[in-house]
């Protein structure tokens, strides 16, 4: 019985050690990887089209516009599968669990402390100018 006790004990450590390399890589306590996006409302294009990021990486994502336009920047798939930790906006932050959007009424920036999730492909756009250029692709691995 006890041996047998032991074997089970054994394999379940096995088990939790060999799923250990599956895990996500990555210290939340670290200084977060800075992403940037720009929107230029009157050329309707973002600075940036694609960002490649991982599961489990702690990233702090600057949003800004040029307020030539009034614009609502929207990622509801990216926010619903991201830990958020904070948003800061003109240095000060802001607490919560999942943005759904960052509207910029006039010049202005934001940041998003994030940690994705779940790996996919999500949008980042602005609302109603999605189609016109105005929008990203966040590639989660």
């Amino acid at each position: 019985m006890y041996q047998r006790l032991l074997g089970v004990i054994g394999a379940t450590v096995i088990t939790a050690l060999a799923a250990g390399g599956a895990q996500a890589a990555g210290n939340l306590a670290s200084v977060p990887t800075q992403l940037e996006l720009k929107a230029d409302t009157v050329n309707l294009t973002f600075s940036q089209d694609k960002f490649e990021l991982e599961t489990g990486k702690y990233y702090k994502l600057t949003v800004s516009s040029d307020g030539a336009d009034e614009i609502d920047l929207m990622a509801p798939d990216l926010w619903e599968n991201s830990w958020i930790n904070q948003l800061e906006i003109n240095d000060v932050d802001v607490f919560v669990s999942a943005p759904f959007h960052i509207g910029f009424g006039s010049e202005g920036e934001a940041a998003i402390f994030f940690v994705p999730l779940r790996p996919g492909n999500y949008q980042f756009y602005a609302d109603g100018f999605q189609e016109r250029g105005l929008n990203a692709t966040f590639a989660v691995r």
